[in-house]
């Protein structure tokens, strides 16, 4: 097989000199056959220059990243021969103990949810293979959690693998979470590390989005070993929760509140209702009085109303007899420039979008929209990354079919006990993608995708 075989697919760009718009570039990729892709992903993985001939990234922009994001938008049926390609390149690096280049290989992995990836990576997680690359295989599976079955997650041994606590943990979260935090407390020897506390918090907020769900938190935390009942308290705390009040179901569910007995709660209603009587003579008071002062407000609204029609008139007639004058531009601090390109920054905050959960064993990418008022010269979109410790490289891109992708690399940032990267936008640079549907990528540089959404901007 000629190495550069790949190369001639995309060499008449290069000689023609055409634009390279997406369409045109992920058309090409489509046609590579397998052993192409073999030899491009190799290259890839590797770093040659002739995958960067190819893929052409940004100055200082991680190579396997940037391409793996590129792939990802192929078509599923497209995907089916690159994802055969990497399982081989994969096989042949373990063969020959080329652990580096199979970690490497496994972040491309986790974008192929095919169901021969999806086999491929669960034989490596049940193997007797390095720690590292079990870990890693668990880590792509995550990605595709719907697509895995409840029982292969309970097939592995954390008291044995601590290691892989984290995988199996997101893994059962999302549909399973009460199993999912059952077996993180049967660990005696309880640690959380970093990397455990985002899926613990998906697990619980699962359960607390239902009564069933918080009466089974409930028991979990009178059980828990003391390091685990800490983590988890921790955890129910940040989410507005108090304690003491998880095992309190409402009377209709047919149970009994586990604070109050019966007469005691009858005697409240019999007082409660006498309240009720004399609250509802207040209201219907108050009700009087708020219909007074809103037809009192009309009226003003109708003469303020009149008064501003009369003044339009007269400004009118005022700029017909003044000279017109050309409107001097509004100077803009320097703080809100862009050292680049002097073009002025965000100013008006949008929204955050929570990126790590937004492909969290989702089936098809998730839908977001923001609102731009026109008259704003940039803004400020920021991205949650849970989970993730300050000073986390995130590589973010803003693409459409049609608009040249707007990229960045960010750093994480802990502001109020939340991490998150800020992506900031001029008006001109969010020109291209207003009412448009954009695809946004966020991706940890030498790791998978952390998440992706479908984003429109609308002009407001």
């Amino acid at each position: 097989m000629n190495p550069q075989s790949y190369r001639s697919r995309f060499s008449s760009m290069e000689s023609a000199d055409l634009d390279r718009s997406e369409a045109v570039f992920l058309g090409i990729l489509a046609s590579l056959n397998e052993a192409e892709w073999r030899a491009l992903l190799s290259d890839v993985l590797t770093g040659s220059p002739d995958a960067y001939s190819v893929f052409l990234p940004a100055r200082g922009e991680d190579l396997v990243s940037y391409a793996a994001a590129i792939i990802d938008r192929l078509g599923a049926a497209d995907r089916r021969l690159p994802a055969r390609a990497l399982e081989r390149i994969t096989n042949l690096a373990l063969q020959q103990e080329g652990l580096e280049l199979v970690n490497r290989a496994l972040v491309l992995s986790g974008l192929f949810g095919d169901p021969e990836t999806l086999s491929f990576l669960k034989s490596l997680v049940l193997s007797n293979l390095p720690a590292k690359v079990r870990e890693m295989a668990a880590s792509a599976l995550t990605n595709h959690a719907a697509a895995v079955p409840l029982s292969f997650w309970h097939q592995i041994d954390i008291t044995r693998d601590p290691f892989m606590a984290p995988a199996v943990v997101m893994g059962l979260a999302e549909h399973a979470p009460h199993e999912a935090l059952m077996i993180i407390s049967r660990v005696e020897d309880f640690q959380a590390p970093a990397t455990l506390q985002y899926p613990i918090r998906l697990a619980v907020q699962r359960l607390l989005a239902t009564d069933a769900g918080r009466l089974q938190l409930a028991a979990l935390l009178k059980d828990a070993s003391e390091p685990f009942a800490k983590v988890l308290s921790l955890i129910v705390k940040s989410e507005g929760v108090i304690l003491g009040e998880l095992d309190v179901v409402p009377i209709a569910t047919g149970r009994k509140f586990t604070r109050f007995i019966l007469p005691t709660a009858a005697a409240a209603a019999c007082l409660a209702a006498g309240f009720l009587l004399v609250l509802n003579w207040r209201n219907n008071l108050e009700l009087q009085l708020q219909s007074r002062r809103i037809v009192e407000l009309e009226a003003q609204r109708a003469a303020y109303t009149r008064r501003v029609t009369e003044l339009q008139a007269e400004v009118s007639e005022l700029q017909k007899r003044s000279p017109q004058l050309p409107d001097r531009p509004t100077p803009v601090p320097p703080s809100l420039r862009d050292e680049r390109g002097g073009a002025v920054l965000a100013v008006v905050t949008l929204p955050p979008i929570n990126m790590q959960a937004a492909n969290m064993g989702a089936g098809e990418t998730p839908e977001e929209s923001r609102g731009l008022p026109v008259r704003a010269p940039g803004f400020r979109l920021p991205l949650l990354t849970p989970g993730h410790a300050a000073g986390t490289k995130v590589h973010v891109e803003l693409a459409t079919l049609e608009a040249t992708p707007f990229r960045r690399d960010l750093t994480v940032e802990i502001v109020d006990g939340v991490s998150q990267v800020v992506l900031e936008l001029s008006a001109e640079q969010a020109m291209p993608f207003l009412n448009r549907r954009a695809r946004l990528t966020a991706t940890i540089p030498k790791h998978a995708v952390l998440g992706r959404v479908t984003l429109t901007l609308r002009a407001q």
